[in-house]
């Protein structure tokens, strides 16, 4: 609403087209303009309800939009702080870490051969006392 005080008659001109006819009078502009005030109303409590829904639900979406930017900068910094790439010595002579011999828990019958100029004519309990068959191989 409108709360200044009123127009004085000597504030509010006729409305002229370009010949200079009248269209409104000093006192149909005064109406018009009081009229437009009219509009001038604070909002429904349901479009506050829908701007508070909107708001909170924009801050909601910045928040989880923030949480993922951080999270990504974060790998990258990691990334930068990792350094170079190495390869181990394994690597460099061509023997993978699962076939290194570091990590060779033992022959057996399942996961070796004879040597050359031996035959394989059955198993026999490991002479280890492990519990475990190893190759009974025979000279040629």
């Amino acid at each position: 609403m409108h709360n200044g005080k009123k127009h004085t008659k000597s504030s509010y001109q006729s409305i002229k087209d370009k010949d200079g006819k009248v269209i409104l009078t000093s006192e149909q502009a005064k109406n018009v303009d009081e009229d437009h005030h009219e509009f001038d109303q604070k909002p429904s409590q349901s479009d506050v309800a829908k701007a508070d829904y909107i708001n909170k639900k924009m801050k909601k979406m910045r928040k989880e939009s923030q949480q993922r930017k951080a999270v990504t900068d974060l790998n990258k910094a990691l990334e930068t702080t990792k350094g170079p790439q190495r390869k181990s010595a394994l690597n460099m002579l061509g023997i993978s870490r699962t076939s290194s011999p570091l990590n060779f828990k033992g022959a057996n019958s399942s996961n070796s051969s004879c040597w050359k100029g031996y035959k394989k004519v059955g198993t026999k309990p490991s002479p280890s006392g492990t519990g475990e068959t190893v190759n009974d191989c025979k000279k040629i």
